[in-house]
């Protein structure tokens, strides 16, 4: 016959006796963890915040926060919606997270989210959809494609996100080709005002934009004595236009040099310049408006001047004993205005 002596009694008293003073000693283990089926049609700068993973974690934590709950023991899954309301490039985008269990509709809430730190979205909405869980009422099922009229409540939660919302498209963070077709009026080049035909090509890049535009001078005829003097003028300019982006418009301050040669023949008396063509050289620095009329067609203003560093001096003699006439050319200090139209590529 077995025996257990006084000690040993002692010891099943004792024991007895903690058991039913604290119950919690001997929990029974956690219940099975509620499978959770993210819908998610949030924009990808929040879509990398959250998964079906870190949600579920997050929601393992607050259910065992609120392990007295009856709710907690229901292990059927859940599913979660959540949709974007706002434009994403806002500071703040209202998510609407809705729950379901089973063809059970449970709630709907609308939380603003504002972009600082991403890791914070899944605990946030784990909170909201605890408390839907546990304070949703015994109604009948309710098919989850026609949820009842509920007003949306907006709760005071925010979870901040590290990523910024996407940038606007414009300005352009890439390169970009364009070309211009444009008319303008040349002050000083010839000897009156003198209208020109430009076409222009550029590479945009962001901040600065680097052109090469070549310029056509309407010939010009000047009656002296019993002859005339007609006079051409042809011009390539390069320059680099620091850019201050507006949109729509865009403020541009061009400079650099402009290459060019001028002409002039003669009818009845000869023309005395080293020969009939000579080279210019200036420098411009032109100020331009530009204002997009489409996403890919500019309009182009441009008005200024330039400086030369090398202007040609043309001379006619008319008679061995008579004085020469030094025809007026291009100036020292010209003029400029033009209007392009100018297509991105």
């Amino acid at each position: 016959m077995t025996q257990i002596s006084m000690s040993a009694r002692w010891h099943f008293f004792w024991l007895a006796l903690a058991t039913l003073a604290h119950p919690w000693v001997f929990a029974t283990p956690a219940s099975a963890q509620t499978p959770i089926v993210l819908d998610s049609q949030l924009p990808k700068a929040l879509q990398r915040c959250v998964s079906a993973e870190s949600l579920q974690a997050s929601y393992a934590r607050a259910r065992d926060r609120h392990a007295e709950a009856s709710e907690s023991q229901d292990t059927r899954a859940l599913r979660v919606e959540l949709r974007s309301q706002d434009d994403t490039r806002a500071e703040v985008t209202q998510v609407e997270l809705r729950a379901f269990r089973g063809a059970r509709y449970l709630g709907a809430r609308v939380l603003p989210i504002r972009a600082q730190d991403c890791s914070a979205l899944p605990e946030t909405l784990a909170l909201v959809l605890d408390f839907l869980s546990r304070s949703a009422p015994p109604e009948p099922d309710t098919p989850p494609d026609a949820p009842p009229a509920i007003p949306l409540v907006r709760q005071p939660i925010a979870a901040d996100l590290t990523e910024p919302a996407p940038a606007p498209p414009h300005p352009s963070t890439e390169s970009e080709w364009a070309v211009g077709l444009g008319m303008g009026a040349f002050f000083g080049a010839l000897p009156q005002t003198a209208a020109a035909l430009q076409l222009l090509a550029a590479l945009r890049i962001p901040r600065i934009e680097l052109r090469v535009h070549a310029t056509v001078l309407w010939p010009q005829e000047r009656s002296i004595a019993e002859g005339s003097v007609d006079m051409s003028a042809y011009e390539l300019a390069l320059e680099g236009c620091p850019t201050l982006q507006l949109e729509p418009w865009a403020l541009r301050l061009c400079f650099g040099p402009r290459f060019g040669i001028v002409r002039a023949s003669s009818r009845g008396f000869a023309v005395r310049n080293r020969g009939p063509t000579e080279f210019s050289l200036y420098l411009g620095a032109v100020p331009e408006v530009a204002f997009a009329v489409t996403a890919t067609t500019w309009l182009q203003l441009t008005a200024g001047i330039a400086l030369a560093l090398q202007r040609p001096k043309f001379v006619v003699q008319f008679q061995a004993l008579d004085p020469s006439l030094q025809l007026d050319g291009p100036s020292a200090l010209r003029a400029e205005i033009g209007l392009n139209v100018v297509q991105i590529f």
